[in-house]
């Protein structure tokens, strides 16, 4: 078969290259990026890169021509762009993956479409409760993080593009914990909201005592993500939340960065969070609505994927946000530097 890749120059992209181009049932790997590819994609033989902006038209005439069986969008400016800068983030953002849900549910070859959401579409909000895990069922409610609400947008986009151009092809939509692992933390130094906090203060601040957040290994996700290319045909739409079960609190996430941990005021948090944004102009990630995701948690649950399909999550959230063992690893270790019984989880 072959399969293609948007933003493929991407870390989790770059991961999924590497991993399928090791299957023998994998003819060709298309990977699309508006970046040059990566080096460390340079041994592959069966990538044919495309240099191109999905929002553009440019690439769909070149594939078009291809016999494509899977596609997987990744593609995404995460980093919120600052002042006008959003205009092209809708662009790269809503009117990318809209070209290529069209491009895939019009293309008669193409059986499957995975698509990369996120939790955050869930929405960070004061009546989330870690004791009422959200299901696939709970309603995508963000309305002020740019990545949650454009995320959600584009969910909308691809079931009302399902029903119309073929519902007979068969969509995965995963929506994901924060990934994290070797490659992450330490290959491309890629570090979220939570680590550039924990990073520019000798503390570490939340809004709520009862804060807190899942991760998802890389490992798992890119073995996932490999396991939905290889199925055999099937047709439908399904939704999976992805992270493995245990939660980290508040005070295992402190003890875990070695930082005191200080609970303020939301309203005070998000005065913070404006003053760092406009005042560093964007340089410091803490957009309109990210005050949230430090304040309100988001669990979910994700078995129903577990129950699906059979996978299983090697590691656990806290392996996942302090991993240095993973397939990804320089050099790759299997086993972990912190025992996991030295932090408490719920």
């Amino acid at each position: 078969m072959n399969v293609l890749i948007t933003g493929a120059a991407g870390y989790i992209g770059t991961m999924l290259i590497e991993r399928l181009a090791h299957s023998d049932s994998i003819d060709a790997i298309y990977g699309i990026d508006i970046r040059a590819q990566p080096a460390r994609c340079g041994y592959c033989d069966k990538l044919r890169w495309i240099c191109a902006d999905v929002a553009e038209d440019e690439w769909v005439s070149t594939v078009d021509e291809k016999v494509i069986d899977v596609v997987i969008h990744c593609a995404y400016q995460i980093r919120e762009l600052y002042g006008g800068k959003r205009k092209q983030q809708e662009l790269w953002n809503v009117n990318g993956a809209r070209k290529v849900f069209e491009f895939a549910l019009t293309s008669p070859s193409v059986r499957r479409v995975v698509q990369l959401s996120t939790v955050s579409a869930y929405g960070a909000l004061p009546q989330n409760s870690v004791d009422r895990p959200f299901s696939e069922e709970s309603p995508l409610c963000e309305d002020a993080y740019l990545y949650g609400v454009q995320k959600k947008r584009v969910e909308n986009l691809l079931w009302h593009l399902f029903r119309r151009l073929r519902p007979s092809a068969h969509v995965v939509v995963l929506r994901l914990a924060s990934v994290s692992g070797p490659r992450g933390r330490f290959g491309l130094n890629r570090y979220g909201l939570l680590s550039t906090i924990a990073g520019r203060f000798p503390f570490l601040v939340c809004g709520r005592p009862d804060w807190g957040r899942q991760y998802l290994h890389e490992d798992d996700l890119i073995d996932l993500v490999s396991t939905l290319v290889h199925l055999s045909p099937r047709t439908g739409y399904e939704v999976f939340n992805v992270a493995p079960p245990d939660f980290l609190d508040a005070t295992s996430i402190g003890r875990l960065f070695k930082k005191r941990l200080v609970v303020l005021p939301p309203l005070l948090l998000r005065a913070l969070f404006a003053l760092l944004w406009h005042g560093s102009r964007g340089a410091v990630t803490t957009p309109a609505g990210a005050w949230r995701f430090l304040s309100y948690p988001i669990r979910i649950d994700g078995s129903r994927l577990q129950r699906a399909y059979g996978t299983e999550y090697r590691y656990s959230s806290l392996q996942a946000l302090m991993a240095r063992e993973g397939r990804y690893a320089d050099p790759p270790r299997k086993s972990l530097e912190t025992p996991v019984e030295s932090v408490g989880t719920s």
